[in-house]
């Protein structure tokens, strides 16, 4: 089950490792769901259905509401024929044998297999694409995982409000582990792999992934013990510490408090180039990564700020 939204290119290259598994043919079918309705996406995969003449079978769907890819991966798996579906992306390249690695590793007492992930780096990656990176090759990924049609059905499924595609894989493993903890396990399979590949980052990229952190807070109104031992002990305190020594600073200098302005905006300037070494270290030191890195240090903090605080209100859940 294939999620997608105007990359066709990627698209491709994903259907072609596809169809190109080990498995006889006939045991498998492809569902590409199409969250943006796109009709070049419609053309390529009708294209590739053809060439395969209904071995593996292709399918092309559309999903119901502009709800994002988990509303996507939604409409994919209550459509399939299978009772085991595979999930990976659009922009991910599956190993030959990823299908029949993952369904050897799914027996009867297993509810889901996660298999691995390979993030390959581009060329002088910086702080961003190396986050990426560490993200995509996480415990429990929707670009490479195996689960019983059953236990799908059983916890829901994904949850759409998850509608950027950050946190909704978690929340199912974490959906999947209280609900089967006692009864069936999530096994790792190593040898299930899939290649997602890190693009170089855009401009800005850092900054417009802060809007994803408000549902964090959604991850952890729902799973707090699995949000607090797998994903982050404690929120980011020097974001916080430079947020509140800024508005410090700003607050108390028109009121002849410079005393308190001066050791305000020394608290944010420690804490901002400690940032910015943060994102520096391990990156090239060029003008542009450099300039990037400070950028960053400026405007990540209060953006991740503002957006945690979007979602605690949002879901009624602040995050301690």
């Amino acid at each position: 089950m294939v999620p997608t939204c105007l990359r066709p290119d990627f698209l491709l290259r994903c259907l072609h490792a596809l169809v190109q598994q080990d498995l006889p043919k006939e045991q498998y079918e492809i569902i590409v769901v199409d969250a943006c309705a796109s009709q070049e996406t419609r053309r390529i995969v009708m294209a590739v259905a053809r060439r395969c003449n209904g071995t593996p079978a292709v399918q092309y769907l559309i999903a119901d509401d502009a709800s994002g890819l988990a509303a996507a991966r939604n409409r994919g798996w209550m459509y399939a024929r299978g009772a085991v579906i595979a999930f990976t992306d659009d922009d991910a390249v599956p190993d030959s044998d990823w299908l029949r690695q993952g369904m050897a590793a799914l027996t009867p007492n297993i509810a889901a297999v996660s298999g691995d992930v390979v993030a390959p780096l581009p060329v002088a990656a910086g702080h961003h694409e190396r986050q990426v990176a560490v993200q995509r090759e996480g415990e429990f990924m929707s670009a490479n995982c195996f689960v019983h049609q059953r236990a799908l059905s059983t916890v829901g499924g994904f949850d759409e409000r998850f509608s950027e595609g950050w946190r909704d894989d978690a929340d199912l493993h974490f959906s999947l582990m209280e609900r089967f903890g006692g009864q069936l396990r999530i096994r790792h399979e190593p040898r299930a792999r899939v290649v997602h590949a890190v693009a170089p980052a855009a401009w800005g990229a850092s900054l417009a992934q802060q809007r994803q952190l408000q549902f964090d807070a959604l991850l952890y109104r729902k799973h707090p013990g699995l949000y607090r031992s797998r994903i982050q002990q404690l929120p980011r305190w020097d974001y916080y510490a430079i947020v509140i020594a800024a508005a410090l600073a700003l607050a108390a200098a028109p009121f002849s408090g410079l005393y308190t302005a001066v050791m305000a905006a020394s608290v944010w300037s420690v804490l901002t180039v400690r940032c910015c070494i943060e994102r520096l270290t391990g990156s090239p030191l060029t003008v542009r990564h450099t300039v990037q890195a400070i950028g960053a240090a400026v405007a990540v903090p209060p953006l991740a700020v503002f957006w945690r605080v979007v979602g605690a209100l949002r879901y009624r859940k602040l995050l301690a």
